[in-house]
């Protein structure tokens, strides 16, 4: 799996022209995407005559037949004839003893099928979903694409010889209990329900995630176990120990793991550790305080990524706890929520482009401050918070610009202001719902140090910044509840004898000196209504804001840079912005990139700020505290003729020493200059 979360790739042509040519690194946009929570499969016996005991000079026709006859129940053998059928009209042919099928074999739904030949060759997807009676996989089964086999209930084993170029899909294979160590897939395993799955192998030859939650039955892992991308054992609820030495090159899942007793005492971790519900795990070994952030998976940049240990609901005592939590290590980051109930999180959101908020919304409103990590239907690869700041920036536009928006643009300055409404369109369960999910969404967009900029009004922003105040001493005090009804009470309309209070002490800002609270109690009816709601909107998006797990912040600047980022991005991109190459780049260009570089920033506009920020950073905006970020001169680039490549897990954009040369040689700063600027499209895309 490739490490990097997301890529965008820009090519500087045409005098300076920019081209998108693709997008995130590993996609193939062939191959149909499987959710990590969709799939399922099983197999065990084989027929007495197989194919691959014929010799590849009989020809096939003859060679189906004989496997049509070996079966003595006449309707068996009609369900044969069919499966040899739809394989005819998918190009069967005998090629070096298989049979090969240069299309998707699409097999699923068929009763009564037991088994396929042997020795057969796939060269697009082969789909055996909800064969519930099919026993047994071929020998020397090769499928280029996808193996689709969720539903398969009979099946009971993966033979050897197995080889899958895409996704395997086993998910709910609920007889399966024995999976071949040299089984090769050249993308993700998903084995989630397989509960007769007592034992999982080391599986070298597995190249992207692994997926075994909900393995009812599941023990161990196989000595030597390594996976190359994220290993997730959510709902194992019988594993009992993890191999030493266990190697997981992404995250690791363990969600209510709760016979687990230990972590192993030897392993490599690539990225987050989830224990979230381990109840049986009392105590971590040294590696866990040892881990330090993440590398990204280009290790030229030496860029690093912060790293989330998740704690909550587990065995650890209070007092351990609370140390982690405060525990202080460079990229290393235990989070625990002390008050979580025992109702769990899953904390995988897939989600696809300009559905966002919808879909992230589904998943945060029960439980906003958990951890996630973002899955792109359109991408392939794994969240290191890039991919997270994409998708939160994205749900943030869609709520403000969507028909129910608690916000308007104006028409010449495009900034927003609270939307006027009178009181028969307020409906109140729904105004604060709306402004809790748009105060989920910016909550979690200041955790990622991503601003939303400052597209609403100063007074606006203000407001909020007081209303995030009295969440944060209310909570502190145990009164959440108080928050509640103060928000139910500006937006119904028969408690309006109430609003001028609660106006006060939710805005004492505005209404706490005696001549404007008096002012307050006077004022007409509708004006009256006015402030109401401007209120509750505002309380309503910072208690979302809270929720969301964003830290108490009392000082005003600091609440601004946190929630919006820098007034002038410009100058934090000049200052933060540098130059880093691989070796052996040749150093008059790295200082030629610098100084086209800052020339282009002082040239650029507000909209192409923002673009070389989404195409670094996967957000518009950053705040202050953001890490490093950088131009980094590559001598090779994955797509040829292609100036930019932009790394939103890393806030990277790197830069082809050839093309840049190029461009060097023949003097066109002026196509540099507008292929940087305006590298981002109008339509943000992943592919």
């Amino acid at each position: 799996m490739n490490i990097d979360d997301h890529s965008q790739v820009i090519a500087l042509r045409d005098g300076g022209h920019m081209h998108r040519v693709c997008a995130a690194q590993g996609v193939s946009e062939m191959q149909p995407q499987l959710s990590m929570r969709s799939r399922g499969m099983s197999q065990s016996s084989s027929s007495k005559i197989t194919v691959g005991q014929m010799s590849d000079q009989i020809p096939l026709e003859a060679q189906l037949d004989i496997w049509v006859k070996a079966v003595k129940s006449k309707t068996e053998r009609q369900v044969r004839a069919r499966v040899i059928n739809i394989m005819n009209l998918s190009g069967a042919k005998l090629v070096n003893n298989h049979i090969k099928i240069n299309a998707d074999l699409d097999l699923q739904d068929i009763a009564r099928l037991t088994s396929l030949p042997d020795n057969l060759h796939v060269k697009g997807n082969l789909i055996l979903r909800n064969c519930e009676d099919l026993k047994s996989l071929p020998k020397n089964l090769i499928v280029d694409g996808d193996l689709i086999l969720n539903g398969c209930k009979s099946l009971k084993k993966i033979p050897q010889n197995t080889i899958v170029k895409g996704d395997l899909d086993a998910t709910n294979s609920i007889s399966l209990d024995d999976i071949a160590s040299d089984l090769s897939v050249g993308r993700d395993l998903y084995l989630s329900g397989c509960r007769a799955l007592g034992h999982v192998p080391a599986l070298p030859n597995v190249r992207g995630d692994i997926d075994l939650t909900y393995c009812t039955n599941l023990q161990q892992l196989g000595l030597g176990f390594v996976c190359k991308g994220n290993l997730d054992l959510d709902g194992c609820h019988s594993l009992i120990e993890l191999p030493d030495g266990l190697i997981v090159n992404g995250h690791l899942y363990l969600e209510q793991c709760t016979a687990l007793a230990f972590l192993p005492q030897q392993m490599t971790l690539g990225g987050y550790l989830d224990i979230t519900g381990c109840t049986s795990i009392t105590e971590l070994p040294a590696w866990v305080l040892q881990l330090g952030p993440m590398r990204s998976s280009d290790n030229s940049r030496g860029v690093s990524l912060e790293r989330n240990v998740v704690l909550t609901a587990s065995g650890l005592p209070e007092s351990l706890i609370e140390q982690l939590v405060d525990h202080h290590a460079p990229g290393l980051n235990f989070i625990v929520d002390l008050d979580a109930s025992q109702e769990l999180f899953q904390n995988k959101i897939q989600t696809r482009v300009g559905h966002e908020a919808e879909d992230l919304l589904k998943a945060l409103r029960t439980v906003p401050y958990a951890p996630v990590v973002i899955k792109y239907e359109e991408g392939r690869g794994i969240d290191y918070e890039g991919l997270s700041r994409q998708a939160f920036d994205q749900a943030y536009h869609q709520l403000i610009n969507s028909k129910h928006s608690l916000f308007v643009p104006h028409k010449s300055t495009g900034i927003y202001s609270t939307k006027v409404l009178k009181p028969g369109q307020v409906q109140g369960t729904s105004l604060i719902r709306d402004a809790q999910d748009l105060g989920i969404i910016i909550g979690r967009l200041a955790r990622l140090h991503a601003g939303i900029g400052y597209q609403h009004e100063e007074g606006f922003i203000a407001n909020l910044f007081q209303s995030y105040q009295y969440v944060v001493s209310q909570r502190s005090a145990g009164q959440g509840p108080r928050i509640v009804t103060a928000l139910e009470a500006l937006v119904d309309t028969k408690q309006r004898a109430k609003w001028p209070g609660v106006l006060k002490e939710v805005q004492p800002h505005l209404y706490s000196e005696e001549t404007a609270f008096q002012y307050l109690k006077n004022a007409p009816e509708d004006e009256m209504f006015d402030y109401a709601v401007d209120a509750a909107i505002s309380l309503g998006v910072a208690l979302g804001m809270k929720q969301a797990g964003m830290r108490p912040i009392h000082e005003e600047g600091q609440f601004q840079d946190r929630v919006c980022g820098p007034r002038d991005l410009k100058a934090l991109l000049k200052n933060r912005l540098g130059v880093t190459a691989e070796e052996g780049v040749d150093p008059s260009l790295v200082s030629t990139l610098n100084e086209w570089m800052q020339r282009a920033l002082t040239n650029a506009t507000p909209p192409q700020l923002k673009n070389i920020m989404q195409e670094m950073n996967g957000s518009r905006y950053v705040t202050t505290s953001v890490g490093s970020m950088a131009l980094h001169l590559c001598k090779t680039m994955p797509v040829p003729h292609v100036m930019f490549i932009g790394h939103t897990c890393s806030r990277t954009i790197d830069v082809s020493e050839i093309e840049f040369k190029k461009s060097v040689d023949a003097h066109q700063y002026d196509g540099f200059e507008n292929a940087f600027l305006n590298c981002a499209s109008k339509k943000y895309e992943l592919g």
